[in-house]
């Protein structure tokens, strides 16, 4: 069985690696040719990637995994959307594949639940396709060091201890809380999930209260904690 034809840029010899940091070897996988390529000039341009490949599809990078350059991935950057078998869908076969890597997935216009979703099934991190530059490195190079989930917006939620019990709620104050980790405000979220911005206030203090927090970011950190999000 051949493997599929990818864009590859290996920058083996970066001076700036050093033999006690690891070296980011990234898999893209995006069925958009002209957004991998937009993506890929990104990431290799950030300190201490080493390599770089590309596949537009979850079937051409299990293609890959066996190959010279597909066994030193250690970061995958998997689209939620894509033709055949999405990104959410392949990721378990993916992790198999490439056990040894961390994966931060790529979203254009998700439904509020895919942030918690992709984190219940193994994902690292979860990022917009419009996130600026420096979102993008910062994620790549947390996930790698393994110091915490990146939200859509590019915020990291570090790794906290495991809660005792988890606090009980509804479905639309779950989906509140993802959105707050994501990022967005009382307006985009009174949008996204089609209801009046006091709508959304009243949910978040019914959060607040279920999670013991006095903040947005205290209840994403009590909701990461308790696997809600």
């Amino acid at each position: 069985m051949s493997l599929p034809q990818t864009h590859a840029q290996l920058l083996t010899d970066d001076p700036l690696h050093t033999p006690s940091v690891p070296a980011l070897h990234v898999l893209l996988i995006d069925d958009h040719a002209l957004f991998r390529r937009g993506m890929q000039l990104l990431v290799q341009s950030i300190d201490g990637v080493a390599g770089v490949l590309d596949a537009g599809s979850v079937d051409q990078a299990v293609l890959l995994a066996d190959s010279p350059p597909g066994r030193q991935i250690n970061v995958l950057l998997l689209d939620i959307q894509m033709p055949s078998t999405n990104g959410l869908e392949g990721l378990a076969v993916l992790r198999q594949h490439y056990p040894q890597a961390k994966v931060l997935m790529l979203s254009g216009n998700e439904a509020a639940d895919a942030v918690p979703k992709a984190k219940r099934l193994g994902a690292h991190g979860f990022l917009s396709k419009t996130a600026p530059a420096e979102a993008v490195q910062a994620a790549l190079t947390g996930i790698h060091a393994g110091d915490g989930f990146y939200t859509e917006a590019g915020v990291r939620l570090p790794v906290v201890a495991p809660c005792s019990s988890t606090p009980q709620l509804s479905p639309r104050q779950t989906q509140v809380l993802a959105c707050v980790a994501q990022g967005k405000s009382n307006k985009l979220i009174a949008r996204e999930l089609d209801m009046s911005e006091n709508t959304v206030r009243s949910h978040l203090a019914a959060v607040f209260q279920a999670l013991g927090a006095s903040s947005r970011t205290g209840a994403v950190m009590v909701g990461q904690r308790c696997g809600l999000i």
